[in-house]
């Protein structure tokens, strides 16, 4: 489809006819997005043909409005014919109306050696050629004009650094384009500065260092070395390193024309120590059947905060447990910090090898109904403390030794349950002789030799060893007294009468008998 520009070109619409003997009007319709009048000059939908004239053409010149919205707009004529024969014919004609072109001009700044002399390019598009470039220099003195369909050169100086201005005109001279070109000499000696010294606190953490011209828009090729006189390790400005340990960097760079070159450096301090970590110590439990509440505490040091902790006996992230242990385990522990490196450790909870205990009561005597009597153990092995519970099916007792005494006569069994700290318990036995051994005292002997009732007799009295004897006349004079007294005392020669007697049982209950007897020969 034909083409016309706005402000630009025009569009002709030819009518012809071929029979030119009479004047003939011929009406056509105006149809298109383009506004008749707006976006062009206004024409009639008709033309007249006078007689003798075989063609007509109608200009439209497209307007200047702005732009619309599809930078584009459509004209279309059409005109419907019927011939002699009655056939309708339709003939159509159509052109397209574009805005006002957006001129663009490529002309990139430069930088250069010394030269004597450079050639600078530009080139313009996006609107009609053929273009008019008008170059100017900073005083403004036009050094060249071109009118071309391509590329535009001009040779400026090449020894100084300088701008230039670039004028371009379509061809249509609707609209001028401006473009300054800077050419930058790279004359000046090398200069960089560079990224400050730093401080890492992991091994390989990634780190990006940069060196930079100090002049404004300086070009230089860079080198990077870890030692001088190693290999180049980069060639770019900015340098991507992973140190694990304290190193310097150098960078040395060299101006484009290889002129002159400047050295920098960048130390990089790696200020990591490998972690220490350390576990409560581990224990030996006494009990084999207790449960224990156990607390593990991790003692950390150096790495880099912060930490995470992983125990296998709990998903907390402290460096300290609380936990219920009732089996031999192990408690292990891995702490990882901020540079992903992880140190482990173990701590380990045993249970001592458990002795049962050995119970023994110590033998023990008689005792008297209603006396009392210790009863002495001995426990060991197992874990101490101990306790002590004691029973007879009637009484029970506690302690050791045990106090025990009976009201029931006869052979009693006392059974001992010990307990330990590890409520393990243990029993023994013992058989206790309870004898009824109340004391008879005597009202008559006959120390006359007939071998019959011959001494002091007081029955029951040997179940009191510890007993105290003392005998009195009738005038109150001591006549005996004697511990330990075994019923065989005759009354040496005592004539006959009464006498009085006081005995003392020495037992537990401080029992003391008072009485007379008499003599008889």
């Amino acid at each position: 489809m034909p083409v016309v520009i706005e402000g630009c070109s025009e569009a002709v619409i030819s009518f012809t006819r071929t029979d030119v003997t009479d004047s003939l009007v011929i009406s056509f319709e105006i149809s298109g997005d383009a506004d008749n009048g707006i976006d062009y000059n206004f024409i009639a939908d008709s033309v007249v043909f006078l007689a003798g004239q075989d063609s007509i053409a109608i200009v439209i010149t497209p307007l200047i409005d702005g732009p619309d919205g599809n930078g584009q707009d459509t004209v279309i004529i059409s005109y419907m014919n019927i011939n002699a024969c009655g056939d309708t014919t339709f003939t159509t004609g159509s052109f397209l109306i574009l805005d006002v072109p957006n001129l663009v001009v490529n002309a990139p700044d430069t930088t250069i050696c010394s030269l004597p002399n450079i050639d600078l390019n530009a080139e313009a598009f996006g609107a009609v050629a053929p273009f008019i470039y008008n170059w100017v220099d900073a005083a403004n003195d036009t050094i060249q004009t071109d009118s071309l369909h391509g590329i535009s050169t001009v040779n400026v100086d090449g020894m100084v650094s300088g701008t230039y201005y670039l004028y371009v005109t379509d061809s249509c001279n609707l609209t001028t384009t401006l473009d300054t070109i800077n050419v930058y000499v790279n004359d000046e000696q090398a200069s960089i500065s560079t990224s400050n010294d730093t401080i890492l606190y992991c091994e390989g953490q990634p780190i990006s260092i940069n060196a930079f011209p100090d002049s404004l828009g300086a070009q230089y090729d860079y080198e990077w070395f870890n030692q001088i006189g190693g290999t180049v390790i980069d060639n770019d400005s900015v340098l991507n390193v992973s140190p694990v340990s304290t190193i310097t960097y150098y960078v040395t760079a060299t101006n484009i024309c290889n002129a002159s070159t400047d050295t920098d450096t960048i130390i990089v301090t790696v200020d990591y120590t490998p972690m220490t970590l350390s576990l409560t110590d581990s224990i030996s439990l006494p009990c084999p059947n207790k449960s224990y509440d156990v607390e593990v505490i991790a003692t950390l040091a150096n790495g880099t905060m912060p930490y995470a902790y992983s125990w296998n006996a709990s998903s907390d992230n402290d460096n300290t447990i609380n936990f219920t242990v009732n089996a031999n385990q192990t408690v292990s522990l891995t702490v990882t910090d901020v540079c992903l490196n992880q140190i482990p450790a173990d701590m380990y909870i045993s249970y001592d090898l458990y002795i049962p205990m050995v119970v023994r009561i110590l033998p023990i005597d008689s005792v008297c109904v209603g006396e009392t009597i210790e009863l002495p153990s001995d426990a060991s092995e197992g874990i101490p403390p101990y306790s002590y519970s004691w029973t007879d099916g009637v009484n029970s007792y506690t302690g050791n030794p045990a106090t025990y005494s009976s009201l029931i006569a006869g052979i009693n069994n006392v059974v001992l349950t010990v307990t330990d700290d590890c409520n393990m318990q243990q029993s023994s036995n013992v058989d206790v002789l309870v004898i009824a051994c109340n004391i008879v005292t005597p009202n008559v002997f006959t120390p006359n030799g007939d071998s019959f009732n011959e001494t002091l007799v007081f029955e029951n009295l040997e179940f009191f060893p510890n007993n105290r004897l003392v005998i009195f006349n009738r005038w109150g004079n001591k006549i005996l007294e004697q511990d330990g007294y075994k019923n065989d005392w005759n009354g040496n020669g005592a004539p006959a009468g009464t006498y009085y007697y006081v005995i003392d049982l020495n037992n537990s209950e401080n029992k003391t008998h008072k009485g007379t007897f008499t003599i008889f020969n």
